[in-house]
């Protein structure tokens, strides 16, 4: 697991694997931390953080319950919410 300091712009940790044993580059699993409240817009935010480090997988780990909204726009968008 790859750890940042200050300004993590989305990002509260990486896990780099590699699907094929013969990739060149390992592919990274985005990890997103969320303390408070969340919602459908954490998840639209999580998919640019996706694209813009061009991850394979993105999770998004909350404290409190997910709201049904987030879960589902979660669901719409292949993440795990």
């Amino acid at each position: 697991m790859e750890q940042k300091k200050g300004a993590d712009h989305g990002v509260d940790g990486k896990i780099l694997f590699r699907n094929d044993p013969k990739a060149a580059k390992p592919e990274q699993i985005i990890i997103q931390v969320k303390g408070g409240k969340t919602g459908v817009k954490d998840v639209r935010d999580l998919r640019g953080v996706l694209d813009r480090e061009n991850a394979a997988v993105a999770s998004d780990e909350t404290f409190k319950k997910a709201p049904e909204s987030k879960e589902k726009q979660g669901r719409q968008t292949d993440l795990n919410v």
